[in-house]
Formats: C-alpha cells, structure tokens, sequence
C-alpha cells in the first residue's frame, strides 16, 4: 500500500501528504485498552490476529466488554458497540458476532442509538424500493399473461430484468401494447 498522497493543481498548488500505514491484526488488544484512547476500541475486534484467530468468541467478547466498561456515557458505548460490530464482520462469521453481541445490544438498547436507527432506516429503504419493484414485476408480468394468455420465456426473462423506470413505461402504455412485437418496443 502506498504511503501517501501526491497531487499537482497547476503550476503553484501542490498536496503532498504522507502518512504510516498501520496493521492492526499486529497490534495487541491490551495496547489499544491501555492507551485510554477510547475512540480506539471500536477497532478492538480488528487487533491482535493470533490471539483472535486461536479464541475467536472469548476474544470477541473481551472487545465487547472491554467497550462496556470503558470510562463513557451511554451513547458512546452504543457508537462504539455498533462500530465494533461492524469491524468485527470483517474477520469473524456471523453467529460469533450474533452472539457475542446479542446481550449486550439488550442491555444496552443499542437500537436506540442513531447510528443503529441510521443503518436501520437504511436498510429499511432499500428493502421497500425493491419490495416496490418487484410488486410493479409482478403486476406487468399478471397485465400481460391476462393480456396474451402466454407469454414466451424470453419476454418474461426480459421483463424481470428491467429496472423501475421501464416497468412503468409498460404499464403505462398497456392499452397501446397489442402484440408482442410492440412490447419488444419497451424491453
């Protein structure tokens, strides 16, 4: 990886930045707790690799419970929990980071956190934007089985592959749409 940044913005602007890459798998869990830098610890499930790779779920829920008891109020410990968590779907499988962190989201509420309702809200949108492309899949594909009894599989192949925009256009224009051939028009 390179260790800096160089760029030219004509002839008297120039950014020269330089700075020390860093492998965290190399650095021990107890530095990081013993620094005091708590802004660290969310980077806690990211350190010491041999350590990690040898206890997997102790050592997880050490990172855990080292952030638990870290010297912050209620809020950071969620944001840094949350961001843990998220490291640590780097280098850990699911299940240990279900586990591991399952009590504590209870005790600690983590889902009130912004950065929890952020992802949430996140997720959520996406979720509603393809649940709506997919009933307007479904009411094309139905409009045009009622329209021509069978479609051939290439069409319905086509269609279920079309984005948002084209769907709409083909139920749009349904009424103008009476053979194949002026479907092909909007595939």
């Amino acid at each position: 990886m390179a260790d800096g940044l160089e760029y030219s913005f004509g002839p008297q602007n120039h950014l020269d930045y330089r700075y020390r890459t860093v492998d965290l798998g190399s650095i021990a869990l107890e530095e990081i707790k013993n620094s005091g830098n708590t802004c660290l610890y969310a980077l806690l499930p990211l350190t010491d690799r041999k350590k990690r790779k040898q206890k997997k779920e102790e050592f997880l829920r050490e990172c855990v419970e080292t952030i638990v008891h870290a010297p912050l109020n209620i809020e950071e410990k969620r944001q840094s929990l949350l961001r843990a968590e998220i490291f640590a779907g780097l280098v850990f499988d699911k299940p240990v980071i279900e586990q591991t962190f399952r009590e504590v989201e209870t005790m600690l509420n983590i889902e009130e956190s912004a950065g929890y309702r952020r992802i949430f809200e996140k997720g959520m949108e996406k979720g509603m934007e393809k649940g709506r492309q997919d009933t307007l899949r479904e009411n094309v594909l139905k409009l045009l089985h009622k329209k021509f009894k069978k479609i051939p599989r290439p069409y319905v192949d086509k269609i279920k592959s079309l984005d948002e925009y084209a769907l709409g256009l083909i139920l749009d224009n349904i009424f103008e749409i009476n053979t194949l051939s002026d479907l092909e028009e909007y595939l």
